[in-house]
């Protein structure tokens, strides 16, 4: 069995890619291309350049986390209107007005997970009450 390079865990190898030949003639020179294990996993960077794998997760998580915010929002809006409330959506100090069916309003936040109120939702909380300022939590 060959002898595996220490920076080749995997045994891969370059894929025959390792050095190439840049120019014509006299002119040319050899170009070393970039380790397998330098770009990603497995030499392949997935779209991301340099950035690898880390980058692609954090992307993958911060775009699932902003879909299952709007799937929350929705399912909020859903659930008041079948409960016979004006729902009005906002884009400034909670995610909507609810004005139920006897004329008494409140702003409900919508949060999924773990997520935490941002200053300005913490402040307009404090100044309404927590029966006014509701937080809707979907885990």
């Amino acid at each position: 069995m060959p002898k595996r390079k220490s920076n080749d865990p995997f045994g891969f190898g370059d894929f025959g890619f390792g050095s190439f030949d840049v120019g014509l003639g006299s002119n040319s020179k050899s170009v070393r291309s970039k380790r397998s294990n330098d770009s990603g996993i497995f030499g392949f960077d997935f779209g991301f350049g340099d950035l690898g794998a880390k980058k692609a997760v954090k992307s993958y998580t911060f775009e699932n986390n902003k879909v299952r915010g709007k799937t929350a929002e929705g399912m909020t809006a859903l659930n008041h209107t079948l409960q016979g409330h004006e729902v009005t959506r906002v884009h400034k100090g909670g995610d909507f007005i609810i004005k139920d069916r006897h004329g008494k309003t409140t702003i409900v936040e919508v949060k999924t997970g773990k997520a935490k109120l941002s200053e300005a939702q913490r402040k307009k909380k404090a100044r309404l009450g927590n029966k006014r300022y509701k937080v809707e939590r979907y885990y």
